[in-house]
């Protein structure tokens, strides 16, 4: 049998597991209970009363209904056992029924009338003020509520990550979450299909009054895709549930080395059967930015950038970015919801950048000659995310549920950059040749996705979730060089990717009675890529599928400590970029290029996780990964740094989180992350394995007084320490920033005020096993200032329709389109 014939029998077998899994019926013993609510003086009925099946054995509540019309009540499918019923409602006391018992004599227990006597004190109104902590935090997983960071509210998405515990930036735009890359970045459980300077472009268009909250899981379950060995970043949007008509606008200045502003609004429109919502947001920016860099090569010639005096600030940046999204849900009745949405994003942007480099024989030398790089470059992008969602109720006890998801992506981007370099004889003396050339690099991709999800509860103690995702991505990429309006065709080039994913899953939760929680999870993907280079006539195709298992299982002890313990294992696969095998050029003295024979990553992960009282958490994780995914540089002799993908070797890396959320007086609010990291690697570099250490660090702080109930201070800094990753060593760098909300007209005005102040330069360097010294320094804009007002308007009172749950059908597969972003190409 050949490997092609058994993947596709494996892929069978998964199908017929997951149709086989929904049709699934367990013998177990049930029984129903119902009964009947009526008010204790005036033997009215009760409707919407909150009514708890308590375990009679150790008060634990087992679910949970409301009385409907007449005061009735029912529960369907309850195990055999001992129970009783307690009732709670405003204005009532809390009641409890007598204890009754289900078991093979009692199948149909009715507990009748049950009496409610009401409270003595009538309430003419109750005003509830309550926030959503800043931090909400459990085991695995980390969320911050973006409408109580305060420091945020003038942030757009991007920046908002920078001020997110564990996660951390660098100069090129790539994101990593705990010192580890191959994040999986998702918008409303979908992903953004995007990386490098174009996530980053997606992302600042974002204002901070679309997001609700961002999502941080470090240990997702066999439901979410295989990809992502550090885990998913999750950014939520706003959704307006009230009832009736209710919206928000708001608008935001800034000014630091540019200007800034982010304007929008936010609407929604919510019925019994309908709801229908809608949201836009602008975002504007002037930026400065700089560098410098020195490298010193093994035979002493050294290559020196911006290191004179008012070289600097010499890249100027301006960008806009659009966000907007509309949708409707509609409750077709208990048991069904149809759902369809859209999310748009575009941008526009333009950059001027110039770098001065001087070349000397050796270090104290006279400069041997010299040349200058301007760059003009613009570029434009659009997004566009269709969905139809579909959920049904197989019934209302145990809810057995079914999710339908389909996905469609549009992205489009084009980047025009045209360079200039000029080479000088000394130091910028006298000028010796000319070289321009102009670059037009469009990017178009479609993905198509489509995911099954069921959820079938056996007990109220035992749940089965199945899955099944399939999906096609079609990416096609095109640089086309020109000089004086002649295509130069060594140096253009056209690449296609192809990629079908098909995967299924299985997931297990269960509960025992010593308060030990299991859940075994077991996902297998299958890809199928095809990557197409025109102007090098070659196509490379690969198949690969694997199973990936994953297990947790934690232990309350008491009852303020839990001990959890899991283990999954995830694989990385290639960008689509680094597939590409042409030559790129990036510099004067640079180039780069793809590797077509890149194998995905994989990789072990162990967690062992404490929490106390739900404050405080600890966590202790070991990964081992196979076949790492990274840009190998290589200087030759001639001065010329070459760059390859690679899978280069494995690593072993121990890391340890700490996190905590305290509260003071009950108006002074604490919260602390501190995480660090040691590693070994070892990997092949100029036919040579070789061993290298890694370490990172970094912490968040953030604390917040209520001056007086409408007026908030908040303090917050983050930073990463000094990190090593192979070669090159990062020194630190730190921001601290500060905030004042006030609030006016009963909540519905707010005014904030605030200061990002970055304290020090993002500074690395790099020492080469043949002598190559490299160190640079990047400034990004320094101090800044901002203003924002903000005005919600409309019906404030909440709604009991639930939400419909978003399912992802496209989170990884879309998340490697673009590589490192148009910024980083043909330079």
């Amino acid at each position: 049998m050949s490997k092609n014939n058994g993947i596709k029998i494996g892929l069978i077998l998964l199908i017929l597991f997951f149709f086989n899994s929904i049709s699934l019926i367990q013998a177990q013993n049930f029984g129903k209970i119902q009964g009947v609510l009526q008010d204790a003086v005036s033997s009215d009925s009760l409707l919407f009363a909150n009514v708890v099946l308590v375990n009679a054995n150790d008060s634990s509540q087992v679910t949970g209904t409301s009385s409907a019309d007449g005061g009735k009540f029912e529960f369907k499918k309850v195990s055999y056992g001992r129970y009783f019923i307690q009732v709670s409602m405003l204005g009532y006391h809390l009641t409890n029924s007598s204890i009754f018992v289900i078991s093979t004599e009692h199948k149909e227990v009715n507990i009748g009338v049950l009496k409610v006597q009401p409270t003595s004190v009538q309430l003419k109104s109750v005003v509830i003020r309550a926030k959503r902590p800043l931090m909400e935090m459990e085991t695995g997983k980390i969320v911050m509520n973006i409408s109580e960071n305060i420091v945020s509210q003038s942030d757009n998405a991007f920046d908002m990550l920078k001020k997110f515990p564990g996660v951390s930036i660098d100069n090129k735009d790539n994101i990593s979450l705990n010192g580890k890359s191959g994040i999986m970045v998702m918008i409303d459980d979908r992903p953004t299909y995007l990386s490098g300077t174009d996530l980053a472009n997606l992302l600042k268009g974002m204002a901070s009054s679309t997001v609700d909250k961002i999502e941080a899981m470090n240990n997702p379950s066999s439901k979410y895709d295989a990809e992502g060995v550090s885990g998913i970043i999750n950014i939520k949007t706003t959704r307006l549930k009230s009832s009736g008509f209710t919206g928000s606008v708001f608008v935001a200045a800034g000014v630091g080395r540019g200007f800034l502003n982010n304007d929008g609004f936010d609407l929604n429109y919510r019925n019994n059967k309908v709801t229908v919502y809608g949201s836009f947001s602008y975002y504007h920016s002037d930026s400065k930015s700089g560098s410098e860099s020195t490298t010193n090569y093994a035979d002493g010639t050294l290559f020196e950038m911006n290191k004179n005096k008012g070289e600097e600030w010499l890249t100027k940046d301006k960008n806009n970015g659009f966000h907007g999204k509309f949708g409707m849900d509609y409750y077709i009745d208990k048991t069904n919801i149809l759902s369809v949405s859209y999310r748009g994003n575009g941008g526009n942007g333009k950059s001027n950048a110039l770098n001065n480099t001087r070349v000397f024989p050796k270090e104290n030398a006279p400069v041997l000659y010299s040349y200058s790089q301007g760059s003009k470059s613009k570029w434009e992008s659009q997004d566009h995310n269709a969905n139809l969602n579909y959920e049904h109720i197989f019934d209302t006890v145990f809810k057995r549920k079914l999710f339908v998801d389909f996905n469609y992506i549009k992205h489009h981007r084009d980047i025009e950059d045209i360079s200039d370099m000029l080479y000088y004889q000394g130091d910028f003396q006298k000028e010796d040749t000319t070289s321009m050339y102009a670059l037009e690099a469009p990017l178009s991709s479609d993905i198509y996705a489509l995911k099954l999800d069921y959820e079938h509860p056996f007990t109220q103690q035992t749940k089965l979730e199945v899955g099944l995702k399939f999906s096609f991505v079609d990416n096609h990429n095109q640089m086309e060089y020109n000089t004086a309006g002649i295509i130069d065709t060594n140096r253009s080039n056209a690449y296609r990717y192809n990629e079908l994913i098909g995967a299924a899953y299985a997931i297990v939760n269960h509960s025992f009675k010593t308060k030990t929680s299991l859940q075994v999870g077991l996902r297998a993907e299958y890809t199928h890529t095809m990557g197409k280079s025109e102007n090098l006539d070659s196509i490379n195709t690969r198949s690969y599928w694997r199973p990936f298992p994953n297990i947790s299982i934690s232990q309350q002890i008491g009852t303020k400590n839990q001990l959890s313990l899991s283990y999954r294992y995830r694989l990385t696969r290639p960008h689509y970029t680094y597939l590409n095998p042409f030559l790129l050029r990036g510099g004067v003295n640079s180039y780069s290029s793809g590797n077509p024979l890149l194998n995905p990553e994989y990789s072990h992960v162990l967690d062992l996780s404490y929490s106390f009282n739900y404050k405080f958490f600890a966590t202790l994780s070991y990964t081992h990964s196979d076949g790492m995914i990274d840009y190998i540089t290589v200087y030759s002799k001639e001065y010329i740094a070459f760059s390859q993908p690679k899978n280069m070797g494995r690593s072993d890396q121990l890391s340890l989180s700490l996190s905590t959320q305290l509260t003071f007086f009950k108006i002074w609010r604490l919260n602390l992350y501190l995480y660090g990291g040691y590693g070994r690697t070892e990997l092949f570099y100029q036919d040579k394995w070789r061993k290298t250490e890694a370490f990172n660090a970094s912490y968040w702080i953030s604390t917040s007084v209520d001056i007086l109930p409408t007026f908030t201070l908040e303090v917050s800094s983050w930073g990463q320490l000094p990190s090593r990753s192979l070669f090159t060593t990062n020194h630190g760098y730190y921001s601290l920033s500060t905030a004042l909300k006030k609030t006016f007209l009963e909540n519905t005005l707010t005014l904030s005020l605030g200061a990002d102040i970055r304290l020090n330069t993002y500074r690395n360097s790099s020492i080469y096993p043949d002598g190559t010294y490299s160190s640079g320094d990047y400034r990004w804009n320094g101090t800044s200032g901002w203003v924002r007002l903000s005005y919600r308007f409309g019906n404030n009172t909440a709604s009991n329709n639930r939400t419909p749950r978003t399912v992802s059908s496209d989170s990884e597969e879309s998340s490697r389109l673009g590589g490192n972003g148009g910024g980083s190409i043909g330079k």
